[in-house]
């Protein structure tokens, strides 16, 4: 499978007035860990995402990812139970956590908790495509900081490195 997707940083206030206009369909809180390999250009993440209405409403997955980002990269996601995702969390090298903001236009907000960056606050929209033309021709309607997209300093295998352990 391909992913086709573009990243945009929010300022705090930004990322409050997207919430507001665009009252997300739901709310996940996400956290997702990392194991390391010796193939540079691969990433392998387990995920664990919790319905913030539904608390017993879980949804696991095991990743695996190019590292290497370009209009798009290769990805393979499987559907794990629970306590599959719990005892390969335990397993991890490097986490992070966040909250994500679904809306019906696809786009997806996350908040980034415990980040230890330059305004220890991160929030980045993103938006998946079928198509690299779609990707290329989509506008955003939103204020934002700086599109992020091809800044590997935002991938979240890189942004779990920015995660306070505290």
């Amino acid at each position: 499978m391909k992913e086709i997707e573009r990243k945009w940083k929010l300022t705090k206030s930004q990322a409050s007035e997207f919430v507001n206009k665009n009252w997300p369909e739901k709310c996940y809180n996400i956290y997702q860990g990392y194991f390391y390999s010796d193939d540079p250009n691969r990433e392998f993440r387990v995920r664990l995402m919790t319905d913030k209405d539904d608390p017993k409403d879980d949804k696991a997955y095991l990743t695996i990812k190019d590292k290497i980002y370009k209009k798009e990269r290769k990805e393979l996601e499987i559907s794990i139970g629970k306590e599959s995702a719990l005892l390969l969390l335990n397993e991890c090298e490097s986490f992070l956590e966040k909250n994500r903001f679904i809306c019906s236009d696809g786009l997806e907000l996350n908040i980034y908790k415990k980040y230890k960056g330059e305004t220890d606050f991160l929030a980045i929209i993103e938006k998946e495509f079928e198509s690299i033309v779609e990707s290329e021709q989509y506008v955003p309607n939103f204020e934002y900081e700086k599109e992020v997209t091809y800044d590997s300093t935002f991938y979240n295998f890189n942004l779990c490195k920015k995660v306070d352990k505290k």
